[in-house]
């Protein structure tokens, strides 16, 4: 029996020529965003490094077109692996940090408007 359950990841190729950031599946920054603070260690399918709000939208698309999860990151700072899964990982750290304007009094609880 194997000691690891296999999930199939997709080509990222697709999703590459869709963006301006970074998709990244190699084993190196895979295993980077594997752990968390956390003892949960879970190898995501790939990362991705959005530089403009539709990189995140192709993303989006992508995964639901792929049928697979998409995972939020921020610093990885969970306790408790919330930061860590079989998914493509959306780190928005890098050129997606900064808010322009926060209503808090809005329909929605809390909204953020960005530009990169």
């Amino acid at each position: 029996m194997p000691n690891e359950i296999r999930i199939p990841s997709p080509s990222f190729a697709p999703l590459r020529s869709r963006l301006k950031g970074s998709v990244m599946d190699d084993p190196f920054t895979r295993g980077r965003y594997a752990t968390d603070a956390s003892i949960y260690q879970m190898m995501p399918h790939a990362v991705v490094v959005p530089e403009t709000l539709g990189d995140v939208e192709a993303t989006l698309d992508f995964a639901r077109e792929q049928g697979i999860a998409v995972l939020p990151r921020g610093g990885g700072t969970s306790q408790c692996g919330q930061t860590v899964n079989h998914a493509v990982v959306i780190d928005a750290s890098k050129h997606l940090n900064r808010i322009l304007e926060l209503d808090v009094e809005g329909p929605l609880p809390c909204r953020a408007r960005h530009r990169p």
